[in-house]
């Protein structure tokens, strides 16, 4: 009964290592495709491609949680 009760306690502070890990490699990769993207944004901008420059604006308000409503109104039908 004890190793199985150990074997339990690994398994759970495993899980829970997984799982801090996980949600650190997500900030980080997002933290990633936001510098990217700024990058992104500022070059199209340069190069005078706005519809691009708007669009990568777009995807950053959508991964820092500033952008939660759609970008288009509903159609009226």
């Amino acid at each position: 009964m004890g190793s199985y009760c150990t074997l339990k306690k690994y398994l759970r502070v495993a899980r829970a290592r997984m799982v801090e890990e996980l949600v650190e490699d997500r900030l980080v990769h997002q933290a990633e495709a936001i510098f990217a993207l700024q990058d992104v944004a500022r070059r199209a901008a340069d190069a005078e491609q706005f519809s691009a420059a708007v669009g990568a604006h777009r995807v950053l308000a959508e991964i820092t949680g500033m952008l939660r409503a759609p970008v288009k109104p509903p159609s009226a039908t």
